[in-house]
């Protein structure tokens, strides 16, 4: 089943944030399948068979990336 994620004020691209393939990768390291940005905006389309803590472990690896 596919999921979608949403990052609110991600600006990907810009100062203090991470570009798309961070976040992809950040993704594809918590587990989840699947996984394709959608516009640049921060949403991202993936598979997981835990979604939840497939984001919790992005949001973890993305903070380190973009302080």
């Amino acid at each position: 089943m596919l999921h979608i994620a949403f990052f609110r004020n991600l600006n990907q691209g810009q100062r203090n944030s991470p570009i798309t393939s961070q976040l992809v990768d950040a993704f594809t390291a918590s587990g989840a399948t699947a996984v394709r940005a959608f516009q640049t905006n921060g949403t991202v389309i993936f598979d997981a068979a835990d979604p939840t803590a497939a984001v919790h472990a992005v949001v973890e690896r993305v903070a380190g990336v973009s302080g």
